[in-house]
């Protein structure tokens, strides 16, 4: 039976997702033999898929760091501006000092994950 693209369309795009073939096979209502020819035949069209889906993962992951940051760095520019107006005899100078050390800690961390960079193997 021949096959419309858009169905093994829909099958390369649901195995690079890593659904499994049963899975598959339920969804589409074909066969696992015929999926597992697709497989085959596909083959590079579903690592090409993985790697673009993952791709696409590592740009919102990257996109939710990056305005982490910015709220964290934010925090600090207060604190910052906070502490300066202070007089540094008050008790609760201590605690804005604590958290701004653990703020840049925490800042320094997420700055990290941000600029590496995240690899993923195809082969």
């Amino acid at each position: 039976m021949a096959y419309p693209k858009q169905i093994k369309s829909n099958f390369a795009n649901l195995k690079a997702s890593g659904l499994s073939y049963d899975k598959i096979a339920l969804e589409l209502d074909i066969s696992k033999p015929t999926l597992l020819k697709w497989g085959e035949e596909l083959k590079y069209v579903i690592i090409e898929e993985a790697r673009q889906q993952a791709e696409h993962l590592v740009s919102e992951f990257k996109l939710i760091r990056q305005a982490r940051l910015k709220g964290m760095q934010e925090r600090l520019e207060n604190i910052n501006l906070e502490l300066q107006s202070r007089d540094l005899t008050e008790v609760s100078t201590k605690e804005l000092f604590q958290i701004e050390e653990s703020l840049y800690k925490s800042y320094a961390r997420q700055s990290q994950i941000v600029n590496s960079e995240l690899k993923f193997n195809f082969d």
